[in-house]
């Protein structure tokens, strides 16, 4: 199925995919966390979280 080289370069891209995603995630978390910005500002975040 795969060579070891290219299940290292899948398991990297897989890795690398998914901690870009929690940081989207926690950007949006913390946004949505902060009571200083409009509430449409936070809404939005909560929209796209969902």
């Amino acid at each position: 199925m795969f060579t070891g080289k290219g299940f290292l370069v899948f398991l990297l891209a897989a890795f690398t995919t998914s901690a870009s995603a929690q940081s989207y995630q926690d950007s949006l978390l913390n946004v949505w966390n902060n009571t200083s910005l409009p509430d449409t500002s936070r809404i939005a975040a909560a929209h796209k979280l969902i």
